[in-house]
């Protein structure tokens, strides 16, 4: 009992625990139902929530925003029955619900109007949904249906900034989203335990976890970020002082333990672009850590990385170990250098290999040793059936399929260098993958160009150019707002995971990216709590 009403002084000391559990929990219940099959709700079920929530954002708007952004990572589950004829995410109908309500307060005078200061921020990204608009009306297709879908995001955005007004309120929303995703972590790791099992959880890609997100890659970026967050939550408790080293001692343990799921989720995406990007948001982080901090962050910073490495390593041998995944994850790394790709196949029998590994140039050679290029879940059917299983190379087709749609991106951006062709006509241009799933442009710049023309490469360069001047001004300054909570070089990290991944794919259209915009004004802008 004691420990119990220890925990409780805790959290009234430290409310982003308490909001850090509740994401968690909501995490939590959010894979329960949709195992136990809630998810699409019933219509009797989906009004009387749809009600609630209303309810909930009508007399606790900050409750139902804190929710909002912890269910932000499930991307993939439908709430709308079946028999409605139109899907939306969690995010989406808590957003809905969240939005008018607060229309609500605003016309009954519960809330003032403005409910926020607009920044230049605000401004540039609006030029994206406006672009793939023009855009799209000019292209036709699905161009305008998808310019739509970009302007939702926007209003997501600025739903968030209505909330996101201090860094108080940034932290908050950052613990909320990291307990969260450490639960997305945590199902992308039972994902893989499953697969080795045999038993398919939702997975997109055989052996790689995507979570309740579209791909095992967006799953990557938003577990790349979660890995910097949780870094500088654990810098955070080493800072701290410590006349209760006992207590002190406890929350450096918990953070460490917390680390560890997540290093291991990063390393089972298999997502070179994701392990790209974490490595240079993991400097940047800690580039900027000391020079805001100097002399004094040195210590944390150094103990943190070298905490990381350590936790990392433990991550990478129980992967390998247990093992917790088939890939090689250290040819997979190589591959990234070499532009070559270990596949596994099956022959009749090893006598016919002419060497061992082979590097062949397209799968059509192995019918001559009489073998067949398989899956990975297909190895054990096949030494069931004793044929001799075993691994060769060949050129990355990533890397000629990514050669062919820049080639094909290119020549579009030169043909539609002001307008594009908007953002629904890309998939039409660029084809679809062996799934039936189209292609986008594998860049955030050229998906920019294309889907929202200039005027939404204006607003992406604007967005880029007003958060580093934020955060250059913020370090100039020595991060006197904000040096306490890290949210700087945290933010200045985001800022590198997002283009260094996006410089091979286009993940813009995902909810907790723009989440993460929302906090720069009150993180960066220097301005006063509103």
């Amino acid at each position: 009992m004691e420990s119990f009403l220890n925990a409780i002084r805790i959290w009234q000391r430290d409310p982003h625990t308490v909001f850090a559990f509740l994401g968690a929990v909501a995490g939590m219940l959010g894979i329960l139902l949709f195992f136990v099959g809630v998810f699409p709700l019933s219509p009797v079920n989906f009004c009387f929530f749809f009600v609630l929530f209303f309810l909930l954002g009508l007399y606790r708007p900050n409750w139902c925003f804190l929710l909002l952004v912890a269910v932000a990572p499930f991307e993939t589950i439908n709430v709308v029955p079946d028999s409605f004829g139109f899907s939306l995410r969690l995010y989406q109908w808590l957003f809905l619900t969240l939005t008018l309500a607060l229309i609500l307060r605003v016309f009954s005078g519960r809330s003032r109007f403005p409910l926020f200061a607009w920044s230049r921020l605000d401004f540039f990204l609006a030029l994206i949904p406006i672009g793939a608009l023009v855009s799209g009306m000019i292209g036709g297709g699905q161009g305008i249906r998808l310019g739509i879908i970009v302007g939702s995001f926007y209003a997501l955005y600025i739903l968030c900034r209505i909330f996101l007004k201090t860094i108080g309120d940034v932290r908050i929303a950052l613990a909320t989203l990291l307990a969260s995703g450490l639960v997305m972590a945590l199902y992308a790791i039972v994902q893989n335990i499953a697969f080795e099992r045999g038993i398919v959880l939702q997975a997109v890609m055989p052996g790689r976890p995507n979570a309740f997100f579209a791909e095992p890659d967006w799953l990557g970026f938003f577990i790349a970020l979660l890995l910097v967050a949780a870094l500088r939550r654990f810098a955070d408790v080493l800072s701290r002082p410590s006349e209760d080293f006992s207590g002190n001692l406890a929350r450096v343990l918990l953070v460490a333990a917390l680390l560890l799921p997540i290093s291991i989720a990063l390393i089972l995406t298999v997502s070179r672009s994701a392990w790209l990007a974490a490595l240079a948001g993991i400097f940047t982080w800690a580039s900027v850590e000391m020079l805001i901090g100097g002399k004094r962050s040195l210590r944390i910073v150094l103990q943190s990385m070298q905490s990381l490495v350590v936790i990392f390593v433990i991550a990478l041998v129980i992967v390998i170990d247990i093992p917790l995944t088939r890939f090689n994850l250290f040819d997979r790394a190589e591959s990234t250098a070499t532009g070559l790709q270990e596949i596994t196949v099956a022959c009749d029998q090893d006598a016919l290999l002419p060497v061992d590994p082979i590097t062949i140039q397209d799968v059509g050679e192995l019918s001559e040793w009489d073998c067949r290029h398989i899956l990975l879940e297909e190895i054990e059917t096949e030494r069931s059936l004793g044929k001799f299983v075993t691994t060769v190379y060949r050129p990355d087709p990533n890397i000629a399929i990514r050669s062919e749609i820049y080639a094909r991106t290119w020549k579009e951006v030169q043909a539609h260098p002001i307008f594009g062709i908007g953002w629904g006509n890309i998939g039409l241009i660029l084809g679809t993958d062996e799934h039936g799933s189209s292609y986008n442009a594998s860049n955030i710049w050229l998906e920019i160009i294309l889907g929202a023309g200039i005027l939404g490469l204006a607003g992406l360069l604007g967005t880029v150019g007003t958060i580093v001047y934020w955060g250059f001004r913020a370090i100039i300054r020595g991060g006197k707002r904000s040096s306490e909570t890290g949210v700087v070089p945290f933010a200045m990290a985001f800022l590198v995971i997002f283009f260094i991944f996006n410089l091979f794919n286009a993940g813009l259209l995902i909810a907790f990216v723009w989440i993460l915009l929302a906090m720069a004004p009150a993180a960066l802008s220097m301005r006063k709590a509103e």
